[in-house]
């Protein structure tokens, strides 16, 4: 009735993992702290980091296969109490990087030891992170393809695409789920296009394609490199981030999930989705509407001109203002919620936090009132 994957199938994996770093034989300098949160990333995950000679520590009560998560609130590395275990080893031991992999061990998440506090990064964090240092990298190498390509999700910050637009590479922004990312890959593969690097803000990344779907193998393995080539200069993952902050802008998300259970529920979101479709609210937060992408018509409005969005039907829609800050509605696909993404830019950190507040609570005031 099924077939075991075994040992030949997990060698060839590793082999291809061994693809992802950049700088396998620099010395490894920093101390990691590694939870699979009792998933699917225990045995693997240790594998990759020992394999490639990083200092690791485990936290051994969720090296366990565990089906009830019994020692986390909630296995998600989305979230920092996830972590709560891995921040008494990362004290213990001195630690300079966290890394959680969530249970199916697709997802990463990342806390980064920063003038002696544990500074979480969100996934669009991490990933601008991610694609700074690989396009670097290939750069010093001469191996940036002419037609590079980099994917995301329409709800992913700007942040990283500003990073490879400012290097010359394509981004391409598909409906929300990995599986519309390894399409792409698939369908540039016998084309002058090559794929870089793909990801959400969900804390799911793939850095080779020889995996068509978010890979946290692969993202630990890169960050963990990252990490580690910072250190040789006594800089953190956290000091790169606000490097890219000061060069690129202070680009902040939020994500604002409103629970609405049951018929009742799934009609209240379809009435907040609609009055949104049909006000198209145009003078927002002292911002004015510049594009309105409603990808259930598959259409793109821009001043009087019409653009055909080419992507499958999704009752979605996104609001983009002239300041670049953006927000969307979307309906959850696995939960009774309706979820708003909001991004904002900012002169500072203080400035984009402002800026988020701000933006965050006009919306919510709007739909209040629906």
């Amino acid at each position: 009735m099924y077939e075991e994957i075994g040992e030949t199938i997990d060698q060839a994996y590793l082999e291809a993992l061994d693809t992802v770093l950049f700088e396998e034989k620099r010395d490894k300098k920093i101390k990691i702290v590694f939870t699979p949160l009792h998933g699917a990333s225990a045995e693997i995950g240790l594998e990759v980091l020992k394999r490639h000679q990083f200092d690791v520590i485990v936290v051994e009560e969720q090296m366990l296969h565990d089906p009830d998560f019994s020692t986390v609130k909630s296995p998600n590395p989305e979230n920092k109490e996830a972590f709560a275990l891995a921040l008494k080893y990362g004290e213990k031991h001195n630690a300079d990087l966290l890394i959680a992999t969530d249970p199916d061990g697709d997802r990463l998440g990342i806390a980064v030891k920063h003038e002696g506090n544990y500074q979480f990064l969100t996934g669009n964090q991490t990933g601008a992170v991610m694609i700074d240092y690989v396009i670097r990298k290939h750069k010093e190498k001469g191996t940036l393809p002419k037609q590079g390509m980099v994917y995301n999700t329409i709800v992913t910050s700007d942040f990283g695409a500003k990073i490879a637009r400012t290097h010359g590479l394509d981004v391409v922004s598909t409906l929300t789920g990995f599986k519309f990312i390894g399409e792409q890959a698939k369908l540039i593969e016998k084309t002058n296009q090559e794929f870089v690097f793909g990801y959400e803000e969900s804390y799911g990344y793939v850095v080779k394609d020889f995996v068509r779907d978010k890979d946290a193998f692969q993202a630990v393995l890169l960050i963990s490199e990252i990490a580690n080539e910072l250190a040789q200069n006594d800089h953190t993952v956290y000091d790169q981030l606000l490097s890219l902050y000061d060069e690129y802008g202070y680009y902040l998300e939020d994500l604002v999930n409103i629970g609405l259970e049951g018929a009742s529920g799934e009609a209240k979101i379809k009435e907040i989705i609609d009055f949104f479709r049909a006000e198209k609210p145009n003078d927002f937060s002292e911002k004015k509407l510049v594009r309105f992408e409603d990808y259930l018509a598959q259409k793109a409005y821009v001043d009087d001109q019409v653009e055909e969005i080419v992507l499958p039907k999704s009752n979605v829609l996104k609001f983009i203002f002239d300041d670049d800050s953006w927000f969307v509605c979307r309906p959850s696909g696995t939960e009774p919620k309706l979820k708003i993404y909001i991004g904002v830019i900012g002169d500072s950190l203080k400035d984009a936090k402002a800026k988020n507040e701000q933006f965050k609570n006009e919306i919510m005031k709007l739909v209040e009132q629906i």
